[in-house]
């Protein structure tokens, strides 16, 4: 029996020692150089708007942007980049800290989310559910790393906890795993922000297939992607690469090739955009022709490094009423006035253009009825932002970056976010 025994335990020695091993071989998800503890503080600098906004009307109107309770997780993470956690929340509603926690703990999301639970453990981390084919799961995020980019403009730091069933983890796990997926074929947007914010002053990093890819590499297929098959009309993609370039300004991680080609292409779309404004305020859902059609623009489309397409929507080809209808022209309206005021003042759209567009947003906002905002949550959400931004910064003033940051962003954090 002593002799059995003394097998067994022999036995699973060797196994262990062969699982260790094997474990060891496997590629691991890495970066090349330090990662941040603290996301990098990057705000819309937002300039005198004369808009004739009224500030009360405005705080009225955008009030109805906070989400029924058990609302879906993307207009929790929608209203959490509209609101402020001193905000008060109307009667009913979750406050901004109830939304927070949906996001940081475990017990919360379960109970939003009735049993079910946003985020799972994988074998590098921690990862918010992406969506399914299946509709009807409210509890999914409805981008690859949305809530990562979002907890990221937050100033949630990487070493903030989540509490899982499991126990606590920090945010760095949610990091980790993203690196560790991260695949230049997949969907970009959401992903690139995050990146751009926690990880420099590291300019690449390694997934857990030994792939590297740096900064660089990201801009360029960014910058070649069709601007008509991603996100809200193209208009995503023109954030993530917004936000590469103000955040390249403060700590750089691109070449002097790329950083020129970025601001080229940047100040060059927020110009043609302007220029293509309606007499109401409004941009042209279809945008994207103006730009795509230009001769300039086809140097870019060569950038793109990905094979497999996988990820693009369909062709944005909206006609006669559908490229008119309301909901596409608040929603087309309302993120591009909120990339472009990622960029520096002097890429800008003019204020002049600004005051139109705010003017539109808060016309539409006023006359829309609860039921039409809920239904449109997500384009209502960013025409919100903008207006509570315009109407805090009014005439005479400059909002450089919330929270009083200079024209690089940089400035006091958000208060941190840890799990509640």
């Amino acid at each position: 029996m002593k002799r059995i025994g003394r097998v067994g335990v022999l036995a699973l020695l060797a196994t262990t020692a062969a699982v260790g091993a094997w474990w060891l071989r496997q590629p691991r998800a890495s970066t090349t150089g330090a990662v941040r503890v603290a996301p990098l503080t990057v705000r819309p600098i937002v300039p005198a708007i004369d808009a004739r906004l009224d500030g009360a009307e405005i705080t009225r109107q955008t009030d109805r942007l906070w989400p029924e309770r058990k609302a879906p997780l993307g207009e929790i993470i929608h209203a959490l980049r509209v609101f402020r956690p001193e905000d008060q929340a109307p009667t009913g509603r979750p406050s901004f800290a109830e939304m927070r926690g949906v996001l940081l703990n475990s017990e919360s999301n379960q109970g939003w989310f009735n049993g079910s639970l946003s985020f799972i453990e994988t074998r590098h981390g921690l990862r918010f559910v992406p969506p399914s084919a299946r509709a009807g799961h409210p509890e999914q995020q409805p981008h690859t790393d949305q809530v990562l980019s979002i907890l990221g403009e937050l100033g949630v730091p990487l070493d903030a906890m989540i509490r899982t069933p499991a126990g606590d983890r920090p945010v760095r796990a949610l990091f980790d795993d993203a690196v560790a997926e991260f695949q230049i074929e997949q969907e970009l947007e959401w992903t690139a922000v995050a990146l751009a914010l926690y990880l420099p002053p590291a300019r690449s990093w390694t997934n857990r297939f030994g792939e590297a890819t740096d900064f660089d590499a990201l801009a360029r297929e960014l910058m070649g992607r069709p601007l008509a098959r991603a996100s809200c009309a193209g208009t995503h993609t023109l954030y993530a690469l917004a936000m590469i370039h103000r955040t390249d300004a403060m700590v750089p991680v691109l070449s002097a090739p790329v950083r020129d080609a970025l601001r080229d292409l940047l100040t060059r779309v927020s110009a043609e955009v302007a220029t293509g404004q309606r007499d109401d305020g409004s941009f042209n859902p279809r945008w994207h022709r103006r730009v795509t059609g230009l001769p300039w623009y086809a140097r870019y489309q060569a950038m793109r490094r990905s094979s497999g397409p996988g990820h693009d929507l369909p062709d944005l080809d909206l006609e006669g009423e559908a490229a008119d209808s309301i909901e596409q022209k608040v929603l087309v309206t309302g993120h591009h006035v909120e990339w472009t005021l990622m960029l520096p003042p002097e890429m800008q759209m003019p204020p002049k253009v600004l005051a139109g567009a705010a003017g539109f947003l808060a016309r539409v906002l006023s006359e829309a009825s609860d039921g039409e905002v809920g239904h449109s949550f997500c384009p209502f959400s960013h025409a919100a932002r903008f207006l509570r931004q315009a109407a805090s910064a009014g005439p005479g003033a400059t909002i450089q970056g919330a929270d009083g940051a200079g024209p690089t962003g940089a400035g006091p954090r958000f208060r941190p976010v840890g799990a509640e």
